[in-house]
């Protein structure tokens, strides 16, 4: 199946593609770009209000300079290392899955993201299980959030 992406600068001109409302797992993107822009200039992409399993392959093969993934409301269930298929974007820094009914992250779910500094797993209140190893004894993570009152820094 197929994503549409609607392409727009954010706020920071900051070049951004949009998925919504993806009903499975896709594996191939469309969308109109703006005007003096490719694949290769999109740096964020937010997917929201999909029913979706894992992240797809696609995402990190057509956006390689990706350094921003969102996921609200996409059904993402727990983290494996099978929820973002493919290799990891290079460049990317930061993961966001927020109200994806997470209930545990298995330790192997972000290997080969070498480049992830921030991980926030807000509006998951089923969170049961993180292995703390996931974390020592050198951490990929400066911040981690899991919910507002309770978030992790690591220094």
């Amino acid at each position: 199946s197929q994503g549409v992406c609607r392409y727009y600068l954010d706020y920071k001109k900051r070049y951004t593609c949009h998925l919504e409302n993806v009903t499975s797992v896709f594996t191939s993107i469309s969308g109109n770009h703006l005007p003096g822009f490719t694949d290769t200039n999109v740096v964020r992409v937010y997917i929201t209000d999909c029913d979706i399993s894992r992240i797809p392959a696609i995402i990190s093969t057509k956006f390689t300079n990706l350094n921003y993934l969102y996921a609200d409301s996409c059904s993402l269930g727990n983290l494996n290392e099978n929820t973002l298929e493919g290799e990891c974007a290079p460049k990317l820094e930061t993961i966001v899955f927020t109200n994806d009914n997470i209930v545990t992250v298995a330790d192997n779910t972000f290997v080969g993201c070498s480049a992830l500094k921030r991980l926030d797993l807000t509006g998951n209140a089923g969170i049961v299980s993180i292995n703390q190893a996931m974390f020592e004894p050198d951490p990929l993570f400066e911040k981690v959030y899991i919910n507002r009152a309770n978030d992790v820094v690591l220094a």
